[in-house]
């Protein structure tokens, strides 16, 4: 279930109380008020895991698994709020 859910636990974790799903109910202010958290790996492991799911349009390599997405992940991935 974690593994279905990944994508959904990284999206929440970047956005916060912005979060549309709230996965985590005490959260932890990253950052500082003039630097903000570096994201980038993260959104890039979001980005691969979304490029080899079931979403994607991509016919799958021979032996590569495709992750199948759940209803949080795809929320998530649906909440203009992640994109903005």
């Amino acid at each position: 279930m974690f593994e279905r859910d990944l994508i959904a636990v990284f999206i929440d974790f970047i956005m916060g109380a912005k979060s549309p799903i709230n996965l985590v109910k005490k959260r932890v202010k990253m950052g500082i008020h003039y630097r903000n958290p570096d994201f980038g790996a993260l959104v890039s492991a979001i980005g691969f895991m979304v490029e080899h799911s079931s979403a994607s349009q991509k016919k799958p390599a021979e032996g590569v698994k495709v992750f199948e997405l759940s209803e949080n992940s795809n929320e998530c991935l649906n909440s203009i709020a992640f994109y903005c």
